[in-house]
Parts: C-alpha cells; structure tokens; sequence
C-alpha cells in the first residue's frame, strides 16, 4: 500500500477525528503532497480543435506502447544470435 495514502488516512483517522497531534501533522503533509503532485500535473495535449462539416468523422485511434526495456533487450540478443 502507498505510505502516503496511509498517511493521509490515519491523518483524518487519529489526527483529526482521534487528536493525536503527529498524525494531524502527518496527514497535513501528505495531503499536501497530493495537492502538489496534482498542481504540477501535465496538461492534456490538444491534438485537433475545429467543427465537422455534415457527413465528415474523425478516427481516434492510439499507438501501442514502445516496447519495455527488457523486450528491447531479449530482441537484440535473437537478432544477434542469428547472425
């Protein structure tokens, strides 16, 4: 489990709700963290913004993720091994 989110949770369970003063703080913290890591997130890229003329469609397709770290790897070595 994410420490974080235990934190968070036994900030509003003991700190505020049972009045221990380290877990409030505790908490406080790492709901700021939260709120910061959310702030600091990336905007969506706006890819097309424009109207659609009567009969006219739009594909919405996704690429496939690159391969891992460890596929790159193993395919190197086959195509060493090949040769």
């Amino acid at each position: 489990m994410d420490p974080l989110a235990t934190a968070r949770r036994y900030g509003i369970e003991r700190g505020l709700l049972g009045n221990s003063r380290l877990w409030l703080v505790l908490g406080v913290a790492a709901w700021s963290i939260k709120a910061l890591r959310w702030a600091w997130k990336p905007a969506p890229i706006r890819v097309f913004s424009g109207d659609l003329a009567e009969g006219e469609s739009i594909t919405i397709t996704q690429l496939p993720p690159l391969p891992s770290r460890r596929r790159r790897r193993r395919a190197a070595r086959r195509e060493r091994r090949q040769h």
